[in-house]
Formats: C-alpha cells, sequence, structure tokens
C-alpha cells in the first residue's frame, strides 16, 4: 500500500483495435498513492525497450519512485528493462500469474478506460487511437 505520492508505481497493458481490425498495445503508469495516470505509451507492439524508454521519460520528467508493481510480462525481462530499474534503484513487486487482483490500481482503471474510452471511440489508425486516449486520461 502506498503512504505517499511517489512511492509506487503501477504498470500494465490493455489491448483494442482499430477500425481495420488491426490490434495495438496501451502501456499505462499510475502513481497508486495519487491515482496521478501518467501519459501511456500507444503503439501496435511495444518492446521491453520501448516500455523502458517510456518509463525513463516518466522518471526524468515526473520523479522517480521508489516501487513499481507489475505482471510477469515478457517486456519487463528485456535487459534494456532491467538496466533502468537498476540504474534508478527501483524495487520491484511482481504480481504472480493469474492474479490480477494483486494489482487491482491498474485493473480498475483499465475497466474504466475500457468502458468509457476503447469501446465508444474507432480508431482509424494509430495517430487517432493515440489522440483519443490521451484526450481521455487528461
Amino acid at each position: 500500500m502506498a503512504s505517499c505520492k511517489g512511492e509506487l508505481y503501477v504498470v500494465d497493458f490493455i489491448h483494442d483495435s482499430l477500425e481495420n481490425g488491426r490490434r495495438f498495445r496501451v502501456f499505462n503508469v499510475i502513481d497508486a498513492y495519487s491515482r496521478y495516470v501518467f501519459p501511456a505509451l500507444v503503439n501496435f507492439s511495444l518492446s521491453g525497450k520501448d516500455v523502458a524508454e517510456h518509463l525513463e521519460w516518466i522518471f526524468r520528467e515526473y520523479g522517480v519512485l521508489r516501487v513499481i508493481r507489475r505482471d510477469e510480462g515478457p517486456e519487463f525481462k528485456f535487459k534494456v528493462f532491467r538496466r533502468v530499474i537498476e540504474r534508478w534503484g527501483i524495487e520491484e513487486e511482481v504480481i504472480p500469474a493469474g492474479q490480477p487482483y494483486n494489482n487491482g490500481h491498474i485493473e480498475s482503471f483499465h475497466r474504466v478506460l475500457r468502458r468509457e474510452c476503447l469501446d465508444r471511440e474507432v480508431f482509424e489508425d494509430i495517430v487517432s487511437a493515440r489522440m483519443r486516449i490521451s484526450g481521455w486520461i487528461v
């Protein structure tokens, strides 16, 4: 449980599709204490390198955190991701497979994002998906 801003960030992915059926991914980061949602990373595929670069940008823009809570996704096993976590001295809380309720902050956020944005919008291309998702988050 987070007791102050910047202590614990929760992260996860959600998927959706463009109008033509092509799937894309959204990587979200939330401060568990303040419930602040950082700008999302939206693209067709997101590698560990993409995730690491996005997190480093967040740390430079908003400050470094103490702990990151994540699942065991393959993106978090890339060397570049591991280096970022080590460089910034961040502890990790890894959610066991099949237990998304242990990351309730982000799961709850994704439920609302799905209901209020992703299920209501038709995304013509990845640029429109980025713009509409970013607009909804703000």
